[in-house]
């Protein structure tokens, strides 16, 4: 039995097509989206808090393209850790499915401290700083950043934390994508 939305009056015009048939249950995703291309669901808006403002400007990240910040406390032996996430840069690199990232870097920041932990750099001109600074050949592939020795990793309610998160909701469980 076909319905005709669109004149229904108890709905507006466009609403009533939206909540048509089965496209009803697209209304929801098609809201949020609205929502989130017009900045009104920007998650990371007020993500980057002070420490994370902290770590952004020692980086260098001010005058480039930030696309995405995220910090979250963690208290492990009594010490308090601050892992913090910046996705940046112009250039974007993708998969064969068109999945596409930015450079990223993953660190801990603890009693003001940065500990550098993951860092994926797209091109060159994204680099944060010189691998050398940390790695005896000047290279990070296999090289263990500061943040990587950490004890808040052998914290067994982080680790949790890690395996629990899925990082379609949380991106800063990205920073452990090759752990474990």
């Amino acid at each position: 039995m076909a319905r005709n939305c669109a004149r229904s009056p108890a709905r507006g015009p466009g609403i009533g097509l939206a909540m048509c048939g089965r496209m009803h249950r697209l209304a929801p995703a098609l809201f949020a989206l609205a929502l989130t291309a017009c900045g009104l669901l920007d998650k990371d808006s007020d993500a980057c808090k002070d420490a994370c403002k902290a770590t952004e400007k020692k980086l260098g990240l001010e005058g480039r393209d930030v696309h995405q910040t995220d910090q979250r406390k963690f208290t492990s032996g009594g010490v308090e850790y601050t892992l913090v996430r910046f996705e940046y840069g112009k250039t974007p690199e993708c998969d064969l499915l068109g999945d596409c990232s930015y450079s990223t870097y993953c660190g801990f920041i603890v009693d003001g401290k940065d500990y550098p932990l993951e860092v994926s750099w797209v091109s060159d001109e994204d680099a944060l700083f010189d691998p050398a600074q940390y790695c005896e050949d000047g290279d990070l592939e296999g090289c263990e950043l500061p943040g990587q020795a950490l004890p808040i990793l052998d914290d067994p309610d982080f680790e949790d934390w890690i395996y629990d998160t899925d990082p379609d909701e949380d991106a800063l469980v990205d920073c452990f994508a090759d752990y474990w």
